[in-house]
């Protein structure tokens, strides 16, 4: 609920999908392909209207040795502003272009 998947569509790009691992016993299923205009896709996003204090945003994570995914929040200006970010790619944890940790894929 209240997540816009792109491209709209195409519906296959981004789906429920029932996994016995994951929490609650389903997940997102991200099937990225050569099908799509821009690398970037497909992605989720949600607007947000949280004025002030922290937030804590979990999630689990299973990925195979080429996968790519970054997860970065962003205010809704044009150009906009990103806020924390971070990338999975090449079996690492990327901060700020810097790897920070190794991550095992299908793990």
């Amino acid at each position: 609920a209240g997540l816009a998947y792109h491209p709209a569509t195409d519906l296959e790009a981004v789906r429920v999908v029932g996994e016995a691992a994951a929490p609650g016993g389903k997940c997102l299923l991200f099937d990225d392909s050569a099908r799509f205009a821009f690398r970037y896709e497909p992605y989720v996003s949600m607007a947000m209207s949280y004025m002030s204090g922290p937030v804590l945003d979990r999630f689990a994570l299973r990925f195979d040795s080429s996968a790519v995914m970054v997860h970065e929040w962003r205010d809704d200006a044009s150009p906009y502003l990103a806020g924390p970010a971070f990338k999975i790619a090449a079996g690492g944890l990327h901060i700020n272009n810097v790897n920070v940790a190794s991550l095992m894929p299908g793990a």
